[in-house]
């Protein structure tokens, strides 16, 4: 029996605190999710990021390209990885610390933050970063285009497109 390979596992990173109120109509939606503010009380979950399971076609699809795109409401991404591995990469980039030694919050599910963070970093950062990530997509600046960031062996690829992701 051949192998054959699987396709590649889809994600949404979704900033709560940009969606608002907006994002309990995610939550409903019926794709697994989960906050990366674990055991934070509810105003706080309220703020939280969270990675979404997306698949297109589906409900939570339709919304977030409905409602959330253009307006910063997150990065969709695709990784080689199964939801609960791409979930421990991504929390551990939450919180980093400056070079004085202060630590903030780092807002990478952010399409403004993540499009400027990721051509800063070098090919180790990159590596790091991208862990099981193939693809991050992102909004540019202008609704016209976006932004697909990919890398090979650290080396970080930026391609732009015109946007057709609106439903």
């Amino acid at each position: 029996m051949a192998n054959t390979p699987s396709p590649p596992f889809n994600f949404l990173l979704l900033d709560a605190a940009s969606a608002g109120q907006r994002q309990d109509e995610a939550l409903v939606l019926g794709a697994q999710h989960e906050s990366f503010y674990k055991g934070a009380k509810e105003e706080n979950r309220r703020a939280s990021p969270y990675l979404f399971e997306l698949r297109a076609g589906t409900p939570l699809a339709a919304w977030y390209f409905q409602h959330g795109w253009g307006q910063a409401w997150g990065v969709p991404v695709f990784a080689s990885a199964p939801f609960e591995e791409v979930y421990r990469h991504f929390r551990k980039f939450l919180m980093v610390k400056t070079e004085e030694g202060e630590k903030l919050y780092f807002r990478f599910y952010d399409p403004r933050v993540l499009r400027t963070f990721l051509p800063t970093c070098d090919a180790a950062q990159v590596k790091e970063f991208f862990g099981p990530v193939k693809l991050f997509i992102c909004e540019d600046v202008n609704e016209e285009s976006l932004i697909v960031f990919s890398h090979f062996q650290g080396q970080l690829k930026v391609d732009r497109f015109e946007n057709n992701l609106k439903l």
